[in-house]
């Protein structure tokens, strides 16, 4: 890769910058800030997932930054990621939704499944919704749902032009190879911790 390169070519023809902000982990109260300081210093690329529960300051900053000339939609990257129980293939579609309101958005450049495993979504209604539920004995509430079935899923969201790539986080090997023989639209990624 040469020195001046800046962005990775993507299946779905927008190239996806190379340096972005995570927010994983990211304060509430702190993350709006962070996007916004991230914007001024060139970054373009923005990661976040359901289970952060920072979607919607990160849209704040996103539909602030956009208002004041800064960025352009077109010139972001947005990434976010089904996770657990969003993870759910009748999930998929409603949990992309809100993620769209809450990131002030038309459209994610990018959606990811987060773990090859989905949990229960008994408790994905409450406020906030739980996206990975334990039980009262400390189980966790796995889900037996295949991932080829939520990706299928969220192949529907690129046909609706919700989602604009798809792509894998923290599958292994096998199981992006699975996934890569069985989808209409191959996944462009496999983020890893």
């Amino acid at each position: 890769m040469s020195a001046g390169k800046t962005t990775l070519p993507m299946l779905s023809g927008k190239p996806m910058p190379i340096v972005g902000l995570g927010t994983w982990q990211s304060k509430s109260g702190e993350v709006k800030e962070a996007v916004k300081i991230a914007i001024e210093a060139g970054y373009k690329h923005i990661d976040t997932a359901r289970g952060y529960y920072n979607e919607g300051e990160i849209g704040e900053a996103l539909e602030e930054m956009i208002k004041a000339g800064k960025v352009t939609r077109e010139e972001l990257f947005i990434t976010t990621k089904v996770t657990g129980a969003a993870a759910l293939p009748h999930r998929v579609r409603q949990q992309t939704e809100i993620s769209l309101k809450l990131l002030k958005t038309s459209y994610i450049d990018l959606l990811l499944i987060h773990f090859p495993i989905a949990f229960e979504d008994s408790k994905l209604d409450d406020t906030p919704p739980s996206f990975l539920p334990f039980s009262e004995k400390g189980e966790a509430l796995v889900s037996d749902v295949d991932y080829l079935d939520t990706y299928k899923e969220m192949e529907k969201l690129v046909d609706a032009g919700l989602v604009k790539a798809l792509g894998l986080s923290n599958f292994s090997i096998e199981q992006v190879k699975r996934v890569w023989d069985a989808a209409r639209i191959k996944p462009t990624n496999n983020q890893r911790l």
